[in-house]
């Protein structure tokens, strides 16, 4: 439900230490981003990996500073949203897919980022049988490959569009 905005808390301070100086936010930005897209606070913080009571607390202007990492990740949200509707999908690099949250499972696909989601417990049991399978096949037949679950990331052209998350 859309709330009433206060003078105080149209903006949040915070120190940005990189930069070694404070920077604004318009907490009036984010509240129309989050209206305008229909996220809920949970949706939020399942895409930012901030936890929810921070997201509220922030939104309701109780947190007036909150922490460089935290509006980072927000802001990071809007600059998806905002390349998808600027200059259309396909424009996402490496630099965008590692920017994302480490709890958010996403895949970069010819510039274009995919939310995964998490798997559910029946994809879980099927890969956990699926790798088990296969280790076992290639220690019957002396092989020296390794196989390992829900690898970190792949490159498969090389180029700086794609990073593939595979199951195995």
């Amino acid at each position: 439900m859309p709330t009433k905005s206060r003078p105080n808390f149209n903006r949040l301070l915070f120190l940005c230490p990189s930069e070694g100086k404070e920077r604004m936010v318009n907490l009036k930005q984010l509240m129309y981003f989050k209206e305008k897209n229909g996220y809920t606070f949970e949706q939020l913080s399942e895409l930012s990996g901030v936890p929810v009571g921070t997201i509220q607390k922030i939104f309701s202007g109780e947190t007036r500073t909150p922490r460089h990492k935290t509006i980072q990740a927000l802001e990071m949200i809007m600059k998806f949203e905002e390349k998808n509707e600027d200059s259309g999908q396909g424009s996402y690099t490496l630099d965008d897919y590692f920017a994302t949250p480490e709890n958010v499972r996403v895949e970069l696909i010819d510039g274009v980022i995919y939310d995964m989601g998490m798997p559910s417990t029946v994809h879980q049991y099927l890969i956990t049988k699926i790798c088990h399978a296969i280790y076992s096949y290639i220690g019957e037949k002396g092989g020296h490959c390794m196989v390992f679950p829900a690898s970190p990331g792949v490159q498969i052209d090389c180029d700086d569009r794609s990073m593939l998350v595979p199951d195995l």
